[in-house]
């Protein structure tokens, strides 16, 4: 999955997000992009095409995310689209993935701003793609997690001015997707 903020200064022409290419400009390899009212994928030929229409000067929240041969695209998090396509995997990167750019020189740039780039090596649900729009990167959504799994806890408390002695729990088991409950009295007091 690609997570990324974006804001267009014009919305002419293509915008390269993402790309990677040997040398030149990009025939054959992988780009992730806004050209003329759509949001694409490229590997030699369209993997992925969702018609949408953003405005220059406004921030998006862009991401894209491929589950087995199902892709995904969704704006502010809401899908916009998706496509099923034979290829399993995109081709080997030849080089390095350049960020707002294709290619060497000043082919394809991306006239605009990119911020909070995040590039998953795994799929990302439709939930976490929310709570990423909602800037909840602090939350783990239900189906993130399976019921068996161990995970360690740290947590370093903060009154507003100084940090405090950071622990860790020795593990916190995942017993079943279902919200705890919590009962009995809960302070509230800023003391």
């Amino acid at each position: 999955a690609i997570v990324e903020r974006v804001k267009f200064n014009s919305v002419a022409g293509v915008k390269n997000f993402l790309a990677y290419c040997s040398n030149g400009p990009c025939t054959g390899n992988t780009q992730f992009f806004f050209n003329v009212n759509s949001l694409s994928v490229w590997d030699g030929a369209y993997v992925l095409q969702n018609t949408w229409n953003p405005s220059a000067g406004v921030w998006y929240h862009v991401v894209f995310t491929r589950e087995g041969n199902l892709w995904k695209t969704y704006v502010d998090g809401s899908q916009i689209g998706s496509t099923v396509t034979s290829a399993q995997s995109l081709s080997a990167p030849a080089s390095n993935y350049r960020i707002g750019a294709v290619g060497v020189g000043t082919d394809q740039f991306f006239n605009g701003t990119i911020d909070e780039v995040i590039i998953f090596n795994r799929s990302i649900s439709t939930e976490q793609v929310v709570a990423l729009f909602n800037n909840r990167s602090d939350l783990i959504v239900a189906n993130e997690t399976t019921t068996g799994q161990n995970w360690s806890v740290e947590i370093t408390p903060n009154d507003g001015y100084d940090d405090g002695q950071t622990l860790e729990s020795n593990g916190v088991l995942i017993i079943d997707k279902i919200s705890p409950t919590i009962t009995g009295a809960v302070n509230t007091s800023p003391n």
